[in-house]
């Protein structure tokens, strides 16, 4: 809701998928691992949630054009799926720039 208000308001707004992180797992402390997907089910799921965000922003719109909202001319809003820059990291950036940040131990005690 609070997006939607701020795109409202005037303010770019940016509705992110999560392409790439899907296809790592999941970073939570659950006891077991996000079971690894294929590239077409990974696929059909980004769809699927891409096709649900453009159905809540037409929402959005019809209710804003509904309360006789006045648009903004800085008021824009995109659905992004993380993969578009994500995809041209290498894993040396990606452990250059994180890796420092990141705990060994969890990912060591994992079994595989």
């Amino acid at each position: 809701m609070a997006i939607f208000w701020m795109w409202m308001h005037g303010y770019q707004a940016a509705t992110l998928l999560g392409g790439s992180t899907a296809r790592i797992g999941d970073p939570t402390d659950r006891v077991e691992s996000r079971p690894i997907l294929s590239n077409a089910d990974l696929t059909k799921n980004i769809t699927k949630l891409h096709y649900q965000m453009k159905k809540l922003w037409a929402n959005v719109e019809a209710l804003a054009r509904k309360h006789e909202w006045n648009p903004h001319w800085g008021g824009t809003h995109r659905i992004i799926n993380n993969n578009t820059w994500l995809q041209h990291v290498t894993s040396y950036d990606m452990m250059k720039r994180l890796g420092r940040h990141m705990r060994l131990g969890p990912l060591l005690a994992k079994e595989r």
